[in-house]
This record gives structure tokens, C-alpha cells and sequence, in this order.
């Protein structure tokens, strides 16, 4: 059986989640004399990220549902799951450290003018006494302000541990928010005096 750990971090509308999986197979003695030293890589090469994928909601570890066609409105939330790969980890004191950096930009699609930047937006270093092999980043941006068209998130991620770092685009869109239709029972009436709108509900003539 494994078990799971998180922490969260919230940050000017961003929110990133570390999640573990430990197996206590891959649990090792260390003396509290051993000295910081590198035990393995969660992966072969260097440092990677799975493809972030826009999604309507993220429960856990590979556990998300993806956004159809990753358009929403400026007022939502944009919710991307990833996972970095073939990150660094260390030991000392019989706790294993791995540790990561990230920031982020949006652009309009085709455009380099920076619309939005976030540096420093992830500073977090997983502690657990078993390997943190399993780690999932989630990020909730906020969009207020955005145009109705496409965007580019871009996410450079950093190994803090070996000063790696890696990047990718993730796309989405944003549309324009439906105009709200009137419940069934109600008539909207204009008022030519000031253009004014408002909504009354239907009454029966009296007998």
C-alpha cells in the first residue's frame, strides 16, 4: 500500500500541487551522519515535463478530466496538469529531497508582447522519507482581463537540485461569456426613458 502526501502553494492566482506516492519498497536506512548526496534521477535524460494538459478539474496523481477544447471564458480559471520527469534526488538524514522552480508567461497566439509573467512562481522541495518518484504540478491561472482569442502558456520549470530546466507551450482559448436567457415566467421590458432593462415576472389578469 502507498501513501500519498501534498502540500500547495498559492500564488497572485496560481496554485501548484506536489503530490508522492511512496512505496516502502524503495524506502533506504541513511545514518543521520550521511552527507547530501545524489540517489537517483525519476527518469532516463535530462529534465523533461509530460505534456500539461488544460483541464476541467485535476483529483490527484494522473487523475484529471481534460477541458474540451481548452477554451473558457476570462472569468474561469485556466487548470493545467503536468508532471516533471527525470528530476534529481538526494538524500541526507535519512530524507529524500527533490526540489523545483517555475515560472510562467502568456502571450496572444503569434504575438511575442508578454501579456501576463508570474516568475518565481513555484519554490518548492519535497521532503519525504521515501523517494518522491511520483510528483504532479497543478496550476489554477487566473485570466481576467484576456480578449476573446487563442493563447500560449508557456512553462519553463527548473531543477533546483542541478540547475536543469526545460520548457513547453501549452494552448488555449479564450471566448466570449454567454449572455444569460431569461427564466421561463419572466419578460424583459425596456424603458425608452433611460434604455434601461429589467426583468418582471409574468402576472394573471385579475378576474
Amino acid at each position: 500500500m502507498t501513501r500519498r502526501t501534498a502540500a500547495h502553494l498559492l500564488a497572485s492566482g496560481f496554485i501548484l500541487a506536489f503530490a508522492c506516492d511512496h512505496s516502502p519498497a524503495l524506502a533506504r536506512q541513511d545514518r543521520p551522519s550521511d552527507p547530501p548526496r545524489s540517489t537517483k534521477r525519476a527518469g532516463g535524460g535530462g529534465l523533461r515535463m509530460s505534456t500539461a494538459v488544460v483541464c476541467d478539474s485535476i483529483d490527484g496523481y494522473e487523475n484529471y478530466v481534460p477541458l474540451k477544447g481548452a477554451a473558457m471564458t476570462s472569468d474561469e480559471k485556466l487548470l493545467v496538469y503536468f508532471r516533471p520527469i527525470n528530476y534529481k534526488i538526494t538524500s541526507k538524514d535519512a530524507i529524500y529531497l527533490a526540489s523545483f522552480n517555475e515560472d510562467a508567461i502568456i502571450r496572444k497566439r503569434g504575438d511575442k508582447q508578454i501579456i501576463k509573467r508570474k516568475e518565481k512562481l513555484l519554490e518548492y522541495t519535497a521532503r519525504s522519507t521515501t523517494p518522491p518518484v511520483q510528483v504532479y504540478l497543478k496550476n489554477q491561472i487566473s485570466l481576467k482581463g484576456l480578449e476573446p482569442g487563442d493563447y500560449d502558456l508557456t512553462i519553463i520549470l527548473g531543477d533546483k537540485l542541478d540547475g536543469g530546466s526545460t520548457s513547453q507551450v501549452v494552448k488555449f482559448k479564450i471566448v466570449a461569456a454567454k449572455e444569460p436567457t431569461p427564466s421561463p415566467g419572466n419578460e424583459t421590458i425596456a424603458d425608452s426613458d433611460d434604455y434601461s432593462a429589467k426583468a418582471e415576472p409574468k402576472t394573471k389578469p385579475k378576474p
